[in-house]
């Protein structure tokens, strides 16, 4: 999904009206989008559509290959609340952190 979420911008310069279905707990990431208009959960209803496709298969859409990969910089970024929270529960950086999930 967040490899895949950078072609949202194409999407949306195509002119279509791009929403994304993603997990609850990935929502106000992919809201950061640029050219998203929704974010939907998977345990919501998707909207009806004219086209509905799996993210994953965008870059065939777009004839993608390795020179023409989006390579914007920043296409996701973390809330501005969610920055704040972590920062002020983290502390004052003194040395590198690495964060590592399951």
């Amino acid at each position: 999904m967040i490899q895949f979420a950078r072609y949202a911008r194409l999407l949306a310069a195509q002119g279509a009206k791009v929403i994304v279905q993603t997990y609850v707990e990935w929502q106000s990431l992919i809201q950061t989008l640029e050219g998203v208009e929704a974010v939907v959960a998977t345990t919501e209803q998707e909207p009806a559509d004219d086209i509905v496709t799996p993210l994953l298969s965008v870059p065939l859409v777009f004839g993608t290959d390795l020179t023409t990969i989006p390579s914007q910089v920043r296409y996701l970024h973390a809330p501005d609340a969610r920055m704040a929270a972590w920062r002020q529960r983290l502390g004052q950086r003194t040395r590198r952190r690495i964060g590592l999930t399951r």
